[in-house]
């Protein structure tokens, strides 16, 4: 008989000498009627090690969602993923059915870093060896997670042609790990300070471990250029073009100004995500009927374009739900 498979018996009885007489069973009814006697053989061999688990922040805060694939044995009872925040000991449990490949860890605490590995358990009651641990950090995301920016940005001139070359991007940035799917190269013999598009873009490459672009007689006859280089990941986030994304204007007020007006007021953004200092151009204020995230903001048109104080009135017929991002001089816009 194969292990998990189920069987059914005739019992019969026995005499006082061992020796077989009438059935005392004759499974005449099987195999749905009551008179059928059914097991399950033990499985003598341990599930084998899932296989591709991971671990990804949902940005919802306090949770992780799990994913992996689906075990080939038939006699699977549940999968036990263990985790914690000391991978020397996950001293934590979570349990998802036989038939689960994705799962949802909940009650985490923000910002700080889980290890986890998976199992299965069959219905034997044997577990498979651990899958190699895996890491993730639970956040709270208000808005866009772009990659980081690229802040080590080295040019050299090789004849006529200019050479680029920066560290490979692999974090957003909030630290967490990202694919990048191109690097996009502008360039301006003007200014150092313009805004990315495809009308100065002079190229792209791909993700690579150390990226660099030749621009071709980028140094002849067209005076100093200056560059920018921007990472796209798979997702479509882009980091800054400048040195950093500025900070999220956090504590917009609204208040009542006049007849049918209201007046916006926040404080003005004097740094980047990361803390450092960083000049602010102006500000961009949207509002619609109803309520929009970050991500709509590429689609939307805004109410006020080019406010450069840290107020504003509208109509209360321009929308009744509002926000306003800061905006700096390469056209890059803080995440929420």
């Amino acid at each position: 008989m194969s292990n998990g498979s189920r069987y059914f018996y005739r019992l019969r009885g026995r005499d006082g000498n061992g020796m077989s007489t009438v059935p005392a069973n004759t499974n005449a009814d099987c195999p749905d009627g009551p008179g059928c006697v059914v097991a399950t053989p033990l499985n003598p061999d341990p599930p084998g090690m899932p296989a591709g688990f991971a671990a990804v922040d949902t940005g919802e805060g306090g949770e992780l969602e799990l994913t992996w694939l689906a075990n080939p044995e038939p006699d699977i009872d549940f999968y036990r993923v263990r985790y914690g925040i000391d991978a020397a000991a996950l001293d934590q449990e979570a349990i998802f059915n036989s038939r689960s490949t994705t799962g949802l860890l909940v009650g985490l605490t923000n910002d700080q870093l889980v290890t986890l590995t998976l199992e299965a358990v069959n219905t034997s009651g044997l577990t498979s060896p651990p899958t190699a641990q895996v890491a993730a950090t639970p956040r709270f995301v208000l808005g866009l997670r772009p990659p980081r920016s690229i802040v080590d940005l080295m040019v050299t001139r090789d004849g006529n042609d200019a050479v680029l070359a920066w560290t490979s991007v692999t974090e957003d940035q909030y630290g967490d790990p990202i694919t990048i799917s191109s690097y996009a190269i502008h360039a301006s013999s003007v200014s150092p300070v313009f805004i990315p598009s495809l009308a100065n873009q002079v190229g792209t490459v791909g993700d690579l471990p150390s990226p660099s672009f030749r621009h071709l007689d980028g140094i002849s006859g067209m005076g100093v250029r200056f560059y920018l280089v921007q990472a796209t990941d798979t997702t479509g986030g882009q980091s800054a073009a400048g040195s950093g994304l500025p900070q999220p204007v956090t504590d917009l007020a609204v208040s009542r100004s006049g007849v049918d007006m209201v007046h916006l007021g926040w404080s003005p953004v004097t740094v980047d995500v990361d803390g450092a200092r960083l000049a602010v151009d102006h500000y961009e204020v949207y509002a619609a009927a109803v309520p929009f995230s970050r991500a709509d903001l590429s689609s939307m048109t805004p109410v006020r374009p080019m406010v450069l104080e840290t107020g504003v009135d509208l109509l209360d017929s321009e929308g009744d739900f509002f926000s306003v991002v800061a905006v700096t001089a390469h056209g890059d816009l803080s995440p929420f």
